[in-house]
């Protein structure tokens, strides 16, 4: 299986953004029971469960935490594939986003100057995660309904 820092580098590289968290919430059960996690959080229900509470509103998050999914299976599928990734992240060098405080204050510029966007509505974290709760529900009793005829 990949690190946390290959699959952080690759969705930099196919989304643009870390999505550190997904990552790391997806892989959460890896420091109780090690290589057996994928057992735990790497089904798709799961992961876009995860991805929807982690980033609210982001499509690209639900995309790169199947794309954390499938990497893992190939990469134990290929381990020189595995070590060439790895080696890939090592070397791969990013540049620093700007600090949290040179973009407030950039953010307080343009304020001042008469900008009037206001910020989307974001679904309520609680609401959406309750959704894909019961999603899921559905979807087993379905599964069950199928396999009984």
């Amino acid at each position: 299986m990949p690190s946390y820092l290959v699959h952080c580098k690759i969705s930099i590289e196919l989304f643009r953004k870390s999505y550190y968290k997904l990552h790391k919430a997806i892989d959460s059960a890896f420091f109780v029971v090690g290589r057996r996690h994928r057992d735990y959080f790497h089904d798709d229900i799961s992961v876009i469960a995860i991805a929807r509470r982690e980033y609210p509103g982001d499509e690209k998050a639900v995309a790169a935490a199947k794309y954390h999914v499938e990497l893992d299976w190939m990469c134990t599928a290929d381990p020189v594939f595995r070590s060439q990734l790895e080696m890939w992240a090592k070397t791969k060098v990013h540049k620093r986003s700007k600090s949290k405080s040179q973009k407030i204050t950039r953010a307080k510029k343009k304020k001042g100057k008469g900008s009037t966007k206001s910020k989307p509505p974001v679904l309520d974290e609680f609401e959406q995660f309750k959704r894909d709760l019961e999603k899921l529900i559905q979807m087993k009793k379905l599964a069950k309904m199928l396999n009984e005829t």
